[in-house]
C-alpha cells in the first residue's frame, strides 16, 4: 500500500487477501475504506480477464484552491478484453450521489451543502487530473458507483 495521510482503522476498514495472489501486484495486502471497495476486489480478484491489479500505488498530482494535491486512485486494473486487446484502466470507486453537482433541498442544512461542495469540487478536480493523466499514459479512467457495481 502506498504511503497515505490516512491509517488503518479495523473500526472503518478491511483488508482483502487477494485469492489469486499472482495477479496482485500491490506490496501489502490492499485496505479497503468501503464494502463497495472490497466488493470491488473480490470482482476484479476472481474475473479471469483481470490480468493484474493493485490498489492506491500510483499517485497523480492535481490542484485544489491553487495548492498541488496528491490523489490516489482505488484501483489500478491491466484487463485483456474480449478481442485480445490489452487495455489499463483506474478505477475510482465513488457513491452515485457524489458523482453528481450538490442540490440544494428544502430540508438540507447550509453546511451540509457546503460539504457537499467542497467534496464535488474536490472529486472533479481529482477526476481532471486523473483523465489527464490516463490521455497522456494510454489508460482509461473509470468511476464505478454502486450502480455499477451490483447490477
Amino acid at each position: 500500500m502506498s504511503k497515505l495521510n490516512w491509517s488503518y482503522n479495523p473500526k472503518k476498514h478491511d483488508i482483502y487477501y487477494p485469492a489469486n495472489k499472482d495477479k496482485y501486484i500491490g506490496k501489502s495486502n490492499p485496505i479497503t475504506r468501503s464494502k463497495w471497495e472490497y466488493d470491488f476486489c473480490k470482482l476484479i480478484d476472481h474475473d479471469e480477464r483481470v490480468l493484474e491489479w493493485s490498489s492506491e500505488n500510483l499517485y497523480i498530482p492535481y490542484m485544489l484552491y491553487g495548492k498541488q494535491k496528491r490523489y490516489y486512485p482505488d484501483f489500478m486494473v491491466k484487463i485483456k478484453t474480449a478481442n485480445g486487446k490489452i487495455e489499463r484502466w483506474i478505477v475510482e470507486i465513488k457513491p452515485y450521489v457524489q458523482t453528481k453537482p450538490p442540490i440544494k433541498g428544502k430540508r438540507k442544512a447550509r453546511k451540509t451543502l457546503m460539504n457537499e461542495k467542497l467534496t464535488w469540487e474536490k472529486n472533479v478536480a481529482k477526476w481532471k487530473a486523473a483523465q489527464k493523466f490516463c490521455d497522456k499514459m494510454g489508460c482509461k479512467f473509470k468511476i464505478i458507483t454502486e450502480k455499477q457495481l451490483y447490477r
